[in-house]
């Protein structure tokens, strides 16, 4: 709904290219990347979800968005959104980096 939140997002958090190219860089060499997903929170109801939402309570990023776009927002959502409980999960990347051995 709002594009230039997603660059807000991707200037937050580096992409695997970039954090590789620093690891390089840095003198390390295999790199590995995995993601989770790890479940922030469960929500009785879609509502109780919206509600947190509207009090942009935890998510920084929502305050980038004046107050009529978050009733917005939160009007979308709850069209979009089945009734019945929500399960919020947030996507982590780990990364993984070995020095290369040195010679003794």
């Amino acid at each position: 709904m709002f594009p230039r939140l997603r660059d807000v997002e991707n200037a937050r958090r580096p992409d695997t290219p970039t954090v590789a190219a620093a690891l390089t860089s840095a003198g390390f060499g295999t790199l590995t990347a995995t993601s989770l997903w790890e479940v922030r929170r469960h929500y009785a109801d879609r509502e109780a979800y919206l509600h947190e939402i509207g009090t942009r309570t935890g998510r920084s990023i929502l305050h980038e968005l004046s107050d009529h776009e978050l009733a917005h927002l939160v009007g979308e959502l709850r069209k979009r959104l089945p009734d019945g409980s929500v399960v919020e999960r947030d996507r982590w990347t780990l990364w993984r980096a070995v020095l290369p051995a040195r010679p003794p």
